[in-house]
């Protein structure tokens, strides 16, 4: 963990707390006892920002287990991956971004700085995903699916040519599938939570074989979202957290395993 963020963050806390008249409170404290820690040492364990994300949001702060090695949901990987970055940024311009100044201070100070491209570290950066995937959409929000995306003939040709799969049309996951009679197929697009009918509903005309997701696409959209885009199951075993899925989906859709 970057202990001089720790150490801004800390002081930014602080700021905000006492601007909103509770400088006296628990919180405020904790973070007085930050700041100064971060001022006069130069590694840090234990407790950190995402614990002051926690308290602001009247959660307890992970705590270490017997072993020494930190508790779930402590940060593992030091700063957050540029994929996680990217995706932050892609929804702090979808949701009402401005709304976590008053319900996630915290959040909203680490978001504003990642705007800049200001550091932030794995742990807080996936708890900014996490919040802004509940936040509502800004009121001007315009689905990625609905957004003129190509220079080519504007009308598609009304016939499927595909299968039942997921495609990768531009930067939309989209996912045929048969309709309960069997009779016909249709699309769903990926809009960040679950799979929308109405918003994917007309692009499986768009769609070709040689969009069908391989399997660094399957591989990135587990990273980004925890599961498997097939089966929509998360993504718990070692092998299939590194995979993207799991064995059954591979050997189902024909992808590496092993």
């Amino acid at each position: 963990m970057d202990t001089t963020l720790e150490y801004e963050m800390a002081t930014d806390a602080l700021a905000v707390l006492t601007a909103a008249g509770k400088g006296d409170t628990p919180l405020a404290a904790r973070a007085r006892e930050l700041q100064a820690k971060y001022q006069t040492t130069a590694t840090s364990t234990g407790f950190g920002v995402a614990d002051l994300v926690r308290l602001s949001n009247g959660e307890k702060p992970a705590k270490k287990t017997d072993g020494g090695q930190k508790a779930t949901g402590s940060s593992k990987r030091g700063g957050a991956t540029d994929k996680q970055r990217d995706f932050a940024k892609s929804l702090m311009n979808d949701r009402d971004f401005g709304s976590l100044f008053y319900t996630h201070p915290l959040l909203h100070e680490a978001g504003t700085r990642l705007q800049g491209d200001g550091p932030i570290d794995w742990q807080t950066c996936s708890e900014l995903i996490s919040v802004l995937k509940e936040t509502a959409y800004r009121a001007d929000y315009v689905p990625k699916a609905q957004r003129s995306t190509t220079t080519t003939s504007p009308r598609a040709p009304r016939e499927v040519r595909v299968e039942e799969g997921i495609y990768l049309l531009g930067d939309d996951y989209v996912k045929v599938v048969h309709n309960q009679d069997h009779t016909r197929l249709y699309s769903k697009v990926w809009d960040g939570e679950c799979w929308d009918y109405e918003q994917g509903r007309n692009l499986i005309y768009k769609l070709t074989p040689e969009m069908a997701l391989t399997a660094e696409d399957a591989h990135e959209f587990g990273d980004l979202y925890g599961e498997c885009c097939f089966c929509g199951l998360a993504l718990t075993d070692e092998r299939s957290i590194s995979a993207g899925y799991g064995p059954t989906c591979a050997s189902k859709h024909g992808l590496p395993w092993g």
